[in-house]
This record gives C-alpha cells, structure tokens and sequence, in this order.
C-alpha cells in the first residue's frame, strides 16, 4: 500500500527519486483507478506535495485530469476522518480518565 510508513523518497538534484518498502507484504496487481486514488489518498502528505505527486502521474499520460481532483478530495477526506478518530480517542482517553 501507498502508506507514507512504506515509500522514501530522496532528492538528487532536480530529481526525485521514490523508494518503495516493505515489499515482503506487497502484492503485485493492476489498480484500477479508484484503488490509485484510494491507496494516493492515504499517503497523508500536505497539500502541495500530494499535488506534485499527482502532477507526476498526470504527466506520465496514463491518468487524466480528473483523478487529481479525485485523489486530492479523497485525501482531504481520508485526513478528516484520521483526524476526527484522533480527536474521539482523546476525548475518550480524558472521559476514562475522570473516572
């Protein structure tokens, strides 16, 4: 998966070069686009390097347009419910504590 615990990524130069970990789990498959944008969605990446990111797989031609906006609103929504459960175990955590 697309996690950002599994990708390392390196600048040389004006490069980037992507590094993928923790293949003794990975499995080899065809993605269709929604689970490209789904696994993209989870890297957890501030906006502008989620946008450089996409822009990457835009310009290799096999992706349109469309899933930069579908994998940017996917990851805003992922982020959002990663941070509502953050919030809900702290309060929880301080309820348990009070009593």
């Amino acid at each position: 998966d697309y996690s950002s615990k599994n990708i390392l990524i390196k600048q040389a130069g004006d490069d980037l070069i992507f590094r993928l970990v923790d293949v003794n789990r990975m499995k080899f498959t065809t993605f269709d686009r929604a689970a490209r944008t789904q696994s993209l969605s989870r890297l957890h990446l501030d906006e502008p390097d989620m946008k450089r990111i996409i822009n990457g797989y835009v310009a290799c031609g096999e992706i349109d347009e469309q899933f930069f906006h579908d994998t940017l609103k996917n990851s805003r929504e992922f982020d959002a419910r990663r941070q509502k459960i953050t919030r809900l175990k702290y309060t929880l955590k301080r309820i348990i504590k009070r009593t």
